[in-house]
């Protein structure tokens, strides 16, 4: 900017005392407010998720996450107004400077800074050098030496002649790319071969010198020396020491990577944006991040990991170090502290790579700045043109699009320049550039649908801007613990640098300061930050991160600033403050078996040449380590598959598993979705319901065990499931799936039902919204029933003294064997059914080789009734062993329900309703008794949060297709009578 240079700010002692207590009672005030808010809504839902299978309100977590990010900053506010107002001490202490913010403005261009950039340009020249000659570090240092003193002994040590040779040779700078491109490559020790995987082609680097030397002849060789050396240099650098070649690649991820692989396989194949395939997340999700890779280095599952770490990843990054240089005026340390900060805060992520979803929002602030700078129409379209893309790309960020907007609307307001409408010109023209370029999407949208029809050129279909909690989550770890480990941390974080914008932009409310444009981009950044915030509410820790990295990356580095002027420093040398920021956080960022950036030359060489023992086995992984495919997974679902589907055919996945099923092994999906864990409204599981019976594939696989927090699939797209399993039988059941074919085989095992995950309902039943019913609710014909005691022992033997092993643990009732279980080493573990009320004169023993019986004592806590009844065979000699654990289960008031007589399309439909039962009280249904052996395995559960009325679609249940024919059971977990509980049936449409 040019002009006057704008004053100091100065906060005195009392206003930093009003900021320090308000900020912190702020946000306890906010805390305590919002804990104690009930649930907003009980509304019934058709839709199975996290909240509704708990009993939670849906949306609960995430209004409050978002009423928390509004409130606390404005609640901050008031009470720094209120303060004020209330304590206004007299001339002292309080009164004086406590901190001073210097503005972010540019300083002039001198000859420190022109040294400073002599010393970037030897940087670059020597590393330059050796990654293309292989020099050893002592000999690039020296490089970089020779070239930092060759250029100031040529201009003299004159700033003028040194802005004129940095602004000359500073866009030659992507050069640097170019040479690292062509010496990235990845050895094989298996055949000696070098594969060269060029990723920066010459020519781009030479087309981009061109507007380096543009823009320094149209602001001067002095005025551009600086912005041309940190953006045609300095991000070059940037890039390079935060890119990484991967070498073999770990374990695939058959769900998350695996929707993203083959939506991107399936765009390499001429489907693009889609042509019959849904979009889970926007085209940068599903396909765009993975293509990047797979188009420049190779089409495998290795071309798209190392297209994220070696050009998406450092991308972002240096767009975000220009943001951060034009931020910090164009200061080399204060740039280079941010843009650290900010990788660490990507590295943070629970335990995978960053996402990248807002991957065009650094563009997007950097246009944002150019337009307060001076707002034109040429201006405008490009920021709108970046808002909108990167909103077709992610849909979910597309309320940052209307962020931006606000910011721009309240800066107008407080600062606008001219009278009336004019002061709001730069608001103006940038929504008159969204509805222009709105517009214009939604007529190729509808050129789109047109030739949807009639080819291959799809149209993007609408997108679920909500998501499944789990699928923001480490896929490794328990859905619960990476919920409470990584949602606190990211709000936390992203709290923590919102709250200091909110401060700096409420302070400078308070002290009437004028705001300028570089000011106001750090505040529309942490705006877009606020609205990701929401996001940690449905697991979308990493999303958050990533948003909050820039203005957390801003906001520390403008505080240490404000602790320089109370630190003497040399002039002309970095402040010991931020330099001392830059060290620690570069050896933060510089540690780990990967870390964020590398800090060497030998270690950028090191990571864009890896070693691998041997080429990809399966031309679609690439290079993998052994563990990356489970070959018998792989082979045994091949093998299985064959018999059923012709290969290419279509294959429904139920168990979430694209990457299997539609990449390695080549099946189609079924319709327009990659696995039926995508149908996730009513809408779309009764479209994909609808195309399973049109289209009729070959084999459907139901999942074998819960999703990653603990609700089945088969549960979240009941409909779906259900028919599914009015049509398709089981033939064949592994660990992680079971196999379902159309009705009509002789193969069909009705066992294998009970294979399939149990069909768990949670507390979704009292709110889930079904269909009417075609017929009921009847009451269902029942009579009550009390079962044995169910007695469940587990202790351990002990060594006889004769070095005799027990041969069995025996079960003696009144002196009389009733069951008898093999110990499994020292320790033994048995459940017999006992006589009601005989479960404590349950007594055990040991049976030895030699035929004689040895008892097996009580521990701690456990007490047997009666005697012991010399009935049956003597029990003598030493203890052989120890009872540690004993469990007496008794169920009263079983429900004993009625057969009904039931033809396939009436079992499908039939509903199973209680009411009046009590709260948070949980229930199963099976067609044996709970203390029948194996009762309770295939036992269908529910529950209700309220103790409302209840509705369970029994025909989604692979069990229920499996019961045999005769009465159920009913009966509570815990075992008490459920007298109170009414029951009933109906039949569903």
């Amino acid at each position: 900017m040019t002009g006057a240079a704008a004053p100091p700010w100065t906060a005195t002692r009392r206003g930093v005392a009003i900021l320090a207590v308000a900020a912190p009672a702020a946000g306890a005030a906010v805390a305590a407010l919002l804990l104690r808010l009930p649930p907003l809504s009980t509304a019934a839902s058709d839709v199975v998720d996290y909240a509704t299978y708990h009993g939670m309100d849906p949306g609960h977590g995430r209004l409050l996450v978002a009423a928390a990010a509004v409130a606390w900053p404005v609640l901050t506010l008031l009470t720094v107004l209120g303060i004020r107002r209330l304590w206004r001490p007299g001339e002292g202490g309080w009164t004086r400077r406590a901190l001073t913010l210097e503005p972010p403005g540019r300083g002039r261009y001198d000859l420190a800074a022109g040294l400073t950039d002599a010393a970037v340009l030897g940087l670059a020249t020597g590393l330059g050098c050796f990654l293309a000659f292989d020099l050893g570090t002592a000999a690039a240092a020296g490089v970089a030496l020779a070239t930092a003193a060759a250029l100031v002994a040529a201009t003299g040590r004159d700033a003028e002649a040194l802005a004129r040779a940095v602004a000359g040779l500073a866009p030659l700078g992507p050069a640097l790319l170019a040479i690292a491109s062509a010496r990235t490559v990845v050895h094989v020790v298996e055949d000696a071969a070098i594969q060269p995987y060029p990723w920066f082609p010459a020519w781009l680097a030479a087309a981009l010198a061109v507007p380096g030397w543009a823009l320094a002849f149209r602001l001067g060789a002095e005025r551009a020396a600086r912005p041309v050396a940190m953006l045609w240099v300095g991000l070059p650098l940037v890039w390079l020491l935060a890119a990484r070649l991967p070498g073999a690649v770990g374990p695939l991820d058959l769900l998350g990577e695996g929707e993203t692989l083959a939506g991107a396989f399936a765009a390499l194949d001429g489907r693009w944006p889609w042509a019959g395939l849904s979009v889970i997340a926007g085209p940068w999700a599903d396909a765009g991040r993975a293509l990047v890779g797979m188009t420049v280095l190779e089409p495998s599952r290795w071309g798209a990991v190392a297209g994220q770490a070696l050009i998406v990843q450092p991308f972002w990054l240096a767009a975000g170090a220009a943001l951060f240089g034009w931020l910090s005026g164009w200061r080399w340390p204060h740039a280079a502290l941010a843009t650290v900060l900010a990788a660490l805060m990507l590295d943070a992520g629970p335990g995978r790579a960053p996402d990248l979803g807002l991957v065009l929002w650094p563009p997007v602030l950097g246009a944002l700045g150019l337009l307060l700078v001076r707002a034109t129409v040429a201006r405008a379209l490009v920021l709108a043109g970046l808002a909108v893309l990167q909103a077709l790309l992610v849909p979910a960020s597309a309320p940052a699009v209307v962020a931006v907007l606000a910011v721009l609307l309240l800066r107008d307001a407080l600062a606008g320049e001219g009278r009336c409408w004019r002061r709001f010109r730069p608001a103006l023209l940038y929504a008159a550039a969204l509805v222009v370029l709105v517009a214009l999407a939604g007529a190729g949208a509808l050129a789109g649908a047109g030739a949807l029809a009639g080819g291959d050129v799809g149209l993007l279909v609408p997108v679920r801007l909500g998501f499944d909690a789990a699928g923001a989550f480490d896929r490794g770890a328990p859905f619960e613990t990476t919920l409470v480990a990584t949602v606190p941390a990211a709000v936390a974080v992203a709290g923590a640098g919102l709250a200091a914008i909110a401060a700096a932009a409420g302070w400078a409310a308070v002290g009437r300061w004028r705001l300028d444009p570089r000011d106001w981009v750090a505040v529309a950044a942490g705006v877009v930050a606020l609205t990701a915030l929401p996001g940690a509410a449905g697991g979308d820790a990493v999303g958050v991160l990533q948003a909050a990295a820039i203005p957390v990356a801003v906001s520390a580095v403008r505080l240490l600033t404000m602790v320089e002027p109370a630190i003497p420093a040399v002039p002309g040398v970095p402040h010991p403050v931020v330099l001392g920021g830059l060290v620690a956080a570069t050896a933060a960022a510089a540690v780990g078996p990967e870390p964020a950036v590398a800090v060497d030359p030998a270690a950028v060489a090191a990571r864009l040449r890896p070693t691998v023992i041997a080429d990809g086995a399966r031309p679609l992984i690439g290079y993998a380590r052994s563990d990356a495919v489970d070959p018998a997974v792989l082979d045994g679902w091949r093998l299985l598959l064959e018999g059923w589907a012709a290969p290419g055919g279509a294959v429904l996945d139920m168990t979430g598993r694209p990457a299997l099923f539609h990449t390695l092994l080549g099946y189609r999906p079924v319709g327009r979705f990659l696995h039926g864990g995508l149908a996730g409204s009513r809408a779309q599981q009764d479209e994909l319901a609808a195309e399973l019976r049109r289209s009729s594939p070959e084999a459907v696989i139901l999942p074998t065990d819960p999703g990653l927090d603990g609700i089945p699939d088969t549960v979240r797209r009941h409909r779906l499931t259900r028919a599914v399993l009015e049509d398709y039988v089981p033939v064949e059941a592994f660990a992680d799936g079971v196999l379902y074919v159309p009705r009509g085989t002789d193969l069909a095992d009705p066992a294998l039902h009970a294979r399939a995950v149990i069909c768990d309902w949670g507390a979704a039943p009292g709110r889930l919204l079904l269909d009417p019913p075609r017929s009921g609710p009847s009451e269902w014909p029942a009579r009550s029933l009390s079962g044995p005691d169910t007695v469940t022992l587990d202790g351990h033997l002990s060594a006889a003294a004769d070095g005799a092993a027990a041969d069995l643990v025996v079960v003696l009732l009144d002196g009389r064997p009733i069951a008898d279980e093999v110990p499994r080493g020292e320790r033994f573990g048995i459940t017999v059914q006992a006589p009601r009320g005989s479960g404590r004169r349950l007594r055990l023993a040991a049976s030895m080789p030699d035929g004689g019986l040895r008892p097996i004592v009580a521990g701690p806590g456990i007490e047997f009734d009666g005697d012991a009844a010399p009935a049956g065979p003597p029990v003598a000699g030493e203890p052989a062993g120890r009872l540690d654990r004993r469990e007496i289960a008794v169920h009263d008031g079983v429900r004993q329900l009625a057969p009904l007589a039931l033809g396939p399309a009436e079992r499908a439909g039939l509903r199973l309703v209680v009411a009046g039962g009590d709260p948070n009280r949980r229930y199963r249904l099976a067609d044996r008794p709970p203390w029948a052996r194996g009762g309770s395995d295939a036992a269908i559960r529910f529950g209700t949060s309220d103790g409302g009325r209840a509705a369970v679609p029994l025909g989604a249940c692979p069990q229920w297709w499996g019961y045999r024919e005769g009465p159920l059971y009913l009966w509570s977990e815990d075992g008490r009578p459920i007298d109170r509980l009414s029951v009933f049936w109906a039949k569903g449409p």
